[in-house]
């Protein structure tokens, strides 16, 4: 994290950000939940029934947002969870 701000030109010093995410984090934990797993969570929950459908780089956010807009915060976001709200987009592009 602390090299990509470097490299979009917010911060300078890359060690300094680094400690300062380390001390900010020090007593937190987040699960963190990208587009490539989205695309993954196709290949993994593969349904025989269901045709196969290639999601986009923007439908894969669009998924990611939905899946943490609707989580059940007592569950957290899933990886059927992913898979729901894919096949959900799936069925919304083929309509």
């Amino acid at each position: 994290m602390a090299s990509s701000l470097v490299k979009a030109g917010l911060a300078t010093d890359q060690n300094q950000v680094e400690q300062a995410l380390a001390q900010y984090w020090a007593d937190k934990v987040a699960v963190v939940w990208t587009t490539e797993d989205v695309h993954a969570v196709q290949e993994d929950f593969d349904d025989e029934d269901k045709e196969t459908f290639s999601l986009s780089e923007e439908q894969a956010k669009s998924v990611l947002q939905k899946a943490f807009d609707k989580h059940d915060p007592e569950v957290g976001i899933t990886w059927e969870s992913l898979r729901y709200w894919s096949d959900e987009l799936a069925e919304e592009t083929v309509i």
